[in-house]
């Protein structure tokens, strides 16, 4: 009777109005995030802004050999001639200095200066974290960085733009000076 009631109320008009509000009614979950995907985002995020910025050759994700033949990965690196080497971290408490000071000992191990680091977080810093040396930039940094990409690349092409128009220009001087 059951199977009767089913199939009949599938083929009506009535029951396919009511499949229908049943099948919306059913939420879909989402699979909660992990800190994993956090992380990940946080880390698309900061390249994402890297690029805006007109920084080039951003990678994620790279595995660098140290001198005593040990791994580690970066989870940004951009620049060229000169690279960068950016940590992530999508924390909902405050940095500690421990975790800057880690990425410092794997910096020095690679022997990359710590002027060359950069250490980026959703959240803040403890007061101490911030005056080792390590470029940090806080969750209010970033959004700000955000903000000013624009007009960061824009200066970056105009200063290269008058540059090469200054070169070009005493290349002409001094063509021209011993022509006289």
């Amino acid at each position: 009777l059951l199977f009767v009631m089913l199939s009949v109320s599938r083929y009506s008009p009535l029951g396919r109005r009511w499949m229908a509000t049943a099948a919306k009614n059913v939420k879909q979950e989402k699979p909660a995030k992990t800190t994993y995907d956090t992380g990940k985002e946080l880390e698309n995020r900061v390249a994402r802004m890297l690029k805006k910025r007109g920084h080039i050759c951003i990678k994620q994700n790279q595995r660098v050999k140290d001198r005593n033949g040990n791994w580690s990965e970066f989870d940004i690196v951009y620049g060229w001639p000169v690279k960068h080497y950016v940590e992530c971290k999508n924390y909902s408490q405050p940095v500690k200095l421990e975790m800057v000071a880690k990425f410092k000992e794997v910096l020095r191990l690679h022997r990359i200066p710590k002027s060359r680091g950069l250490f980026v977080t959703t959240s803040t810093y403890t007061p101490r974290a911030t005056t080792i040396g390590i470029n940090c930039i806080d969750g209010a940094g970033l959004e700000r960085l955000e903000r000013t990409a624009f007009t960061a690349k824009m200066t970056k092409y105009l200063i290269v733009c008058i540059c090469g128009v200054g070169s070009y220009a005493l290349y002409w001087y001094c063509s021209i000076g011993f022509v006289l």
